[in-house]
This record gives structure tokens, sequence and C-alpha cells, in this order.
């Protein structure tokens, strides 16, 4: 398990808080993991006892994730280690990972397997829902593959539903049996290497200390017969409904409510989609034409279909989508960046020591889809059933006080300020 040795680092905060972090980036001494502390400490299990100090280089709020800039010559003999991509593996598939207890300052390594690959939501956005996650489980019978573990700790995951590992093993890194990088712990399961490659060449283009992930931001539904006959003229046609493009989408230049989505094209490889938002994804092998594309001749490199969260996360930089608009197939390209919106375009009103602000499109994707666009203003974490235009004239036109009555039943008194 050297390999597992030489990717995994233990992250230590100013105030105790301990996870595991995954060197990506060995030529430039640069590790990702939890967002922690802006100086951290970090240890090496081939030098369990010596702490090296790091500094934060980003942070990504929406992905939970930031990156530490540590001192380069640590890594000087470290390879450069392959990495896999997901749709490449399948259910039962063995994994490794290692990472650190919060008490120790040995790696930790157990043997898991993937038990199951999550199902496709009808909201797509990365702003709300987690980096995509696979479940794994646990095996612990076969001690020799562990160089320092407690057996009776409790189990990884019962049946991939809940979690009892210790939580400095978040951020672990995650090999297969043939030493190729495939994802890291999260906190509900794997997260795919794919999505942290993605996460990480987006923060370190930047030169913000903190930044956005790019949301999709799509609802959608099955492209069932009688849509296809409705929108495409043939009921056989194969694809999924656009229903609505959110306001901070980076799809929303190209991308309209109503289009069916058969195709998506990043790189050599081609999605195409079914009509349930699963995809198989394919590699051009030799130029022909389909729609109104090249591709050609495919071979086949996923055995399994994949969920359109994964594929999004899996997709960078430039990339094209093929829509049916009109009856007519439209080739659009696309791009992953960031686009202001909701989350960014949010009005707020402070009264004395008070904020109350519109609710952020994370905030408005917990609730019910009939409550999205219904008012709703946002203090403290609790929810007001009012805009804000209401509650500048409510403070307008009150006497000598207001009072507010939250979701949670917690009551707010503004008393009127005298007019100097």
């Amino acid at each position: 398990m050297k390999i597992l040795k030489d990717l995994a680092f233990k992250l230590v905060s100013d105030d105790g808080q301990v996870s595991t972090g995954i060197l990506i980036d060995a030529k430039k001494g640069l590790i990702i993991g939890s967002i922690m502390s802006d100086s951290i400490t970090i240890y090496s299990s081939k030098t369990p006892h010596k702490a090296y100090g790091a500094s934060m280089r980003c942070k990504c709020p929406n992905m939970e994730f930031a990156i530490y800039l540590i001192d380069v010559d640590l890594f000087k003999s470290t390879p450069k280690r392959n990495w896999k991509y997901s749709y490449l593996l399948e259910e039962g598939s063995e994994l490794f990972v290692g990472g650190f207890k919060k008490d120790d300052m040995t790696i930790s390594v157990f043997r898991t397997t993937i038990i199951s690959f999550p199902k496709s939501r009808l909201l797509i956005d990365t702003d709300i829902n987690k980096p995509y996650q696979v479940a794994l489980s646990y095996d612990s019978t076969n001690s020799s593959l562990h160089h320092h573990i407690n057996k009776h700790s409790s189990s990884l995951y019962d049946n991939g539903h809940t979690s009892h590992y210790d939580n400095g093993m978040i951020g672990s890194p995650i090999i297969s049996t043939d030493g190729d990088t495939v994802g890291i712990l999260g906190e509900f399961g794997m997260i795919a290497f794919g999505t942290i490659l993605s996460i990480f060449k987006y923060m370190n283009s930047s030169n913000l200390d903190t930044i956005e992930y790019p949301s999709p931001a799509l609802l959608w539904s099955y492209g069932i017969r009688s849509i296809m006959r409705h929108k495409t003229d043939n009921e056989n046609t194969y694809g999924f409904f656009v229903r609505d493009v959110l306001s901070d989408s980076y799809l929303r230049e190209g991308i309209h409510n109503e289009d069916i989505i058969t195709h998506a094209i990043f790189g050599d490889n081609v999605a195409f989609f079914d009509r349930y938002g699963y995809s198989n994804i394919v590699k051009v092998s030799k130029s022909g034409k389909l729609y109104t594309h090249d591709y050609g001749a495919f071979k086949m490199i996923s055995n399994r279909r994949v969920c359109l969260e994964e594929l999004f996360e899996l997709i960078t930089g430039d990339f094209c989508i093929q829509v049916i608009r009109d009856f007519k197939p439209i080739m659009i390209k696309c791009k992953v960046e960031k686009r202001s919106g909701k989350m960014f375009g949010f009005d707020s009103l402070t009264y004395g020591n008070l904020t109350f602000r519109e609710p952020m499109l994370s905030e408005l994707a917990r609730r019910k889809p009939t409550e999205w666009y219904e008012n709703g203003l946002v203090i403290d974490g609790d929810w007001i059933n009012m805009s804000i235009r209401d509650l500048r004239s409510q403070i307008k036109n009150m006497d000598d006080r207001l009072v507010l009555k939250t979701e949670s039943s917690n009551l707010i008194v503004l008393w009127r300020e005298d007019d100097e």
C-alpha cells in the first residue's frame, strides 16, 4: 500500500480539527482536502512525528474543498500517479482506502467494494447537491491489508446507508486493485476522482482565494413517448426533456426550456442519453456523421450507464450538447464557467442589528418545488413568508413596533427608530 502512503496526509487545523488530504500536484506542492483554517499542520505517514506547515491557497465552499500549499521538497521522490474515471468502475469493484484517524499518526488502510451508484434526481445543481458519491461497503476480514486499524471499530457502511467511520478519514484517497486513484472518501461514500480533478482544475486556475464551482442548474424530466411525439415527431427518439434552466446555469445561453437533450460531447467521448437521464459513454474511433455532428465509428468504453449527475461532474472546460428544438437537431457549444444569478443576485435589508435577505438557490432547493416562486426571507437560518418589498413597506408604515413570526414560530420584534 505504498501508493496510499504517498498520497494521504493528515491535516490538522489550528482549532484541532482533523481530516485527511490527498496530494494532487506533487510538482507544485498542492494538497486538496476539507476546508479548515488558513494555516494548518500536515503530517505524512512516512515521517509521522514530523510536522509540516501549510497555507490555504484557495477554498470552494459550495463543494467543501480547499487547496493547501506545502513545501515541494517533501514530494521530490513522489512519482506521478495514474487515475481512473468512475464510469470505468462497476458495482462490486474492489477498492482500498487509506487515511488517518483522528488520534492516529500512522495510516489506516482497509478494503472496500462499490455496492451501488446513485440514481439521477430531477434537480441537477452542483451548488445544491454534494459532489457525486458512490456508496461503499467495508470488508475488515483481511487484517493483512491494515497497517494500523482498530478491528473493533464500526463498519464504514451498513448496507450503504449509515456511516460510522472516524471523521478524520474524510478526504482519504481511494485506489483500485491496479493502483489507480479512483476517488476520495466523502461523508456518504466515495467521491469520484474525476469530480475532484474537475474541482481542483477550476480552483487552481483562479487567482481568487474563494470561489464557487459552476453549476449546470438544470431541471429535467423523462423523455417519455408522448413528449417525444410532440417535440420530435418521433416517439422512438431517445433523450430527456428540459423543464427549466435556472438563472445561474452555465447552460443558460445555449439550452432552452422544452429542449430535448440527446447527447453530449466532451473530448473524444460522446454520452448518448436514454429517456431517463442515463447515458452510455463511447469513444470516437473514426469519422462519420450522426444528426448534425460527425462522429463515425464508436467504441464502448463504459460497461454501465452513467447518471446525469456523474456525467456533469466529469465534464470540464468546453463541450457540446446536441438538442432537438422545433423538430430540428442543433449542436450547442457550452463551457463550464461561473455565471451570476440567484446565488449572487439576492437582495437584503438590514434593520438595526438584524439582516433579512432573499434565499439563495441552495436554500430554495431544499423546499418543495411549489414554494420556489413564493415570497420568502431568510434571517439567521429561519424563514419568513414575505418579500423584501413587503418588509420595507411594513417597516416604513409601522407604529412603535413590528412583530414578525418565522416558520419555526420564533417572534422577531422590530422597534421603530426615532428620526433624528
